[in-house]
């Protein structure tokens, strides 16, 4: 398929390492593909249909949404529905193996009786490209030191929890990122506060049934400024991995996002603003806080020193690598309440990354997720809201087709 209607952008990278190879960025338009939907996923399958799952309104008075989902079979072109849901949200881990089975992690897991340091959670499996689901299966999770806490809606968890794309690195072996608190971490939480997560690496060797804890990908034992300590937010959450053609990997947290709000006395235009007890409130201009990464050149054994990305806040990071080996990097969130969603691009595994470009400059959940359609094209799906909130009212999900060239020496 061509991409029709493109808005050529040139991007150069923001290092001299960099600079003079560049790349071209072509975003083309934002299409609604879904009404009333939010927080999208979208799962590549072996046979090259793409289905996006979504949250869809339910009935107001829970924050745990229905699921809905559509498929394409030509790129992101068209879409049609779909009666089989994904059966995890944006959290949990999704994966395709070698051999074209499709799995699916749930996000929260459970302590197992009996068994010390063991927590379980759902497991599905498809052989068919998700026109059928096995019925769910248990899988395992051996990790120790982990403490119980509430996540962001205050809902209590015991155990890790699974968050980004599941990597499969042979037939039977797949390494994905979890998050959760520590007994180790219990030193930054301030008396009366939640304990700051850290990010990890675990990995299956039969098809995701059993899983192993491998490393911590980062953790607030790597900050050593006393001052960015004491300002911390969230610890490191919401952690997405990737694999590079040189086989390093690659991982990108989020660390907070709140930012103060300034209440809005006089206006003109009410489309960036939310309402909170019958006043109206605009960000404060400060942006959210930095997404951090980390790199592992020994197969995850060992891992860099956590390094704030210049540019790049907020929520929920997505990692892709195409295959002219540029990495792209989706993330929302990026000021409070707009919230907005952005891209940025790397060319040397992250090393460097090019300036942001927003995509979207309204209210939005902030999530995003991206698929490969070509070498050198990827697809990105975010959402729309008209509230923010605890209740707020989804509107509609846009896909975007972002074809990124690396540039053509002069």
């Amino acid at each position: 398929m061509v991409l029709g209607a493109l808005a050529y952008l040139a991007v150069a990278t923001t290092a001299a390492a960099n600079a003079d190879e560049g790349l071209d960025v072509n975003v083309g338009p934002t299409r609604i593909i879904m009404r009333g939907g939010n927080y999208p996923v979208l799962l590549k399958l072996a046979d090259g249909s793409i289905i996006m799952d979504a949250g869809v309104l339910g009935d107001g008075k829970t924050n745990r949404w229905p699921r809905a989902a559509v498929i394409s079979r030509d790129d992101g072109h068209t879409w049609e529905n779909y009666p089989q849901a994904l059966l995890v949200n944006h959290d949990g881990s999704l994966c395709v193996l070698p051999d074209g089975t499709a799995l699916a992690f749930g996000y929260h897991t459970e302590p197992v009786e009996g068994r010390p340091d063991v927590f379980t959670t759902s497991r599905w499996v498809s052989h068919d490209n998700w026109k059928t689901v096995e019925d769910p299966t248990p899988l395992y999770v051996r990790m120790a030191d982990i403490v119980p806490s509430v996540d962001d809606g205050n809902v209590a968890y015991f155990g890790p929890l699974f968050h980004g794309r599941s990597v499969a690195i042979a037939e039977e072996t797949i390494l994905t990122t979890m998050y959760g608190k520590f007994g180790a971490d219990k030193q930054f939480a301030p008396p009366g506060k939640k304990e700051k997560s850290r990010s990890v690496l675990v990995k299956s060797t039969d098809r995701g049934r059993n899983w192993e804890y491998v490393s911590t990908i980062a953790s607030l034992h790597g900050i050593s400024d006393p001052e960015l300590l004491r300002r911390w937010q969230e610890g490191f959450g919401e952690p997405t991995l990737a694999i590079l053609p040189d086989g390093k990997l690659i991982c990108v947290m989020r660390t907070g996002t709140s930012v103060k709000r300034k209440q809005v006395q006089r206006y003109h235009d009410l489309s960036r603003t939310i309402l909170r007890k019958g006043n109206y409130f605009v960000s404060s201009g400060q942006m959210t806080r930095p997404l951090y990464q980390a790199t592992s050149t020994d197969g995850g054994a060992s891992w860099s020193q956590p390094r704030p990305m210049p540019g790049a806040t907020g929520a929920c990071p997505r990692l892709l690598v195409l295959d002219n080996g540029v990495l792209a990097l989706s993330f929302g969130r990026l000021y409070r309440p707009t919230q907005r969603v952005a891209i940025m691009f790397s060319t040397d595994g992250g090393e460097t990354w090019t300036e942001r470009t927003e995509l979207f400059s309204d209210l939005s959940s902030g999530y995003t997720d991206m698929v490969a359609i070509g070498p050198e094209r990827l697809l990105l799906v975010h959402d729309s809201v008209t509230a923010w909130g605890p209740k707020y009212t989804p509107d509609w999900i846009g896909a975007i087709d972002i074809e990124v060239r690396r540039s053509s020496p002069e």
